[in-house]
């Protein structure tokens, strides 16, 4: 939740309903961006849990042939 903007207006004449507006508008677009974010986390956990199951590393030795000795290590 570190996420924040800011939208300066200086250097413009703002009534306070406007700036009341600007206000709105940060907020509506830091909400916006704070869900991005979660969804793209969220994606990402979710690829990393499959990139790290069982599935995902048999389905990698079977796609690439490996053959494993024993003692584990691959056979050439």
């Amino acid at each position: 939740m570190t996420m924040s903007i800011e939208l300066d207006a200086r250097g413009y004449d703002t009534t306070e309903a406007q700036d009341i507006l600007l206000n709105e508008l940060e907020e509506d677009i830091i909400e916006d961006a704070r869900s991005e974010a979660d969804n793209i986390y969220r994606s990402l956990s979710k690829e990393y849990d499959y990139q790290t199951s069982e599935e995902a590393i048999l389905d990698t030795i079977k796609a690439n042939e490996y053959t494993f000795l024993e003692d584990g290590s691959i056979f050439n």
